[in-house]
C-alpha cells in the first residue's frame, strides 16, 4: 500500500481537520458571547432581570435560527425544526435548574 500523506487527498484531509477544529472551537464561543452580551451592558439596563430576559430571548432566537438552518440543509420543515431546537434548549434549562435543586 502507498502512503497518501503527500498527495492531494492527504493535504485535503489535513486541511479538513484544521477547518473542522476551528469551526468547532469558534462557533460555541461566538454563540456564548451573543447570549452573555446583555450582561456586559447591565449598567445600561433597568435591572438584572431584564438582562436575563434579553439573554433568554437571544438564546431562543439563536436556537430557532439553528433549527431553521438544519431544516434547510436537510430539506425538512423549517418552522418545526426551529421549534424542536427551542424545545431542546428549554429542556436543557429545565435539567440545569433540576440539578441545581438536587445538588446543594
Amino acid at each position: 500500500m502507498r502512503s497518501l500523506d503527500e498527495s492531494k487527498i492527504g493535504r485535503a484531509a489535513r486541511m479538513a481537520v484544521w477547518y473542522v477544529s476551528i469551526v468547532n472551537g469558534v462557533s460555541p464561543f461566538i454563540a456564548a458571547l451573543v447570549i452573555i452580551m446583555p450582561f456586559l451592558f447591565v449598567s445600561l439596563l433597568p435591572n438584572i432581570d431584564f438582562a436575563y430576559t434579553i439573554s433568554l430571548v437571544l438564546a431562543m432566537v439563536s436556537l430557532f435560527g439553528l433549527g431553521v438552518y438544519l431544516a434547510q440543509i436537510s430539506h425538512r420543515g423549517k418552522i418545526w425544526f426551529g421549534i424542536r431546537a427551542m424545545i431542546a434548549g428549554i429542556v436543557s434549562i429545565a435539567v440545569g435548574f433540576g440539578i441545581e435543586l438536587i445538588v446543594p
